[in-house]
């Protein structure tokens, strides 16, 4: 309920804050930057969104596989590795974000 996909080119244009500070929590977006690729998005990232789940790019020896990863355990450092992980190299030039809206006030 109230969760949308979005696919976006790196950079994206979103700044992400933890959920609850200092705990794998996951993230939140506390901003989407002017005339980013997220601001272009065709669904509109909302500020206080939640992220859900993210692409990521697992590498084993030689071999490599872009999986969704569920974000609302983990912390911030290992969030922003899985989105940088999705790089051109491994065929992957975009991010795939599951969020889910912030309750509306």
């Amino acid at each position: 309920e109230g969760v949308y996909e979005v696919i976006l080119d790196k950079p994206m244009g979103i700044v992400f804050e933890e959920t609850v500070p200092n705990a794998p929590k996951g993230v939140r977006v506390a901003e989407v930057l002017e005339g980013s690729n997220a601001a272009a998005a065709a669904t509109p990232i909302g500020v206080g969104d939640e992220l859900v789940a993210v692409t990521g790019v697992k590498v084993v020896g030689a071999k490599h596989e872009r999986m969704l990863v569920p974000a609302q355990e983990l912390d911030f450092d290992t969030i922003m590795s899985a989105i940088g992980s999705n790089e051109q190299k491994w065929g992957c030039p975009d991010v795939i974000l599951q969020l889910k809206r912030a309750p509306s006030s």
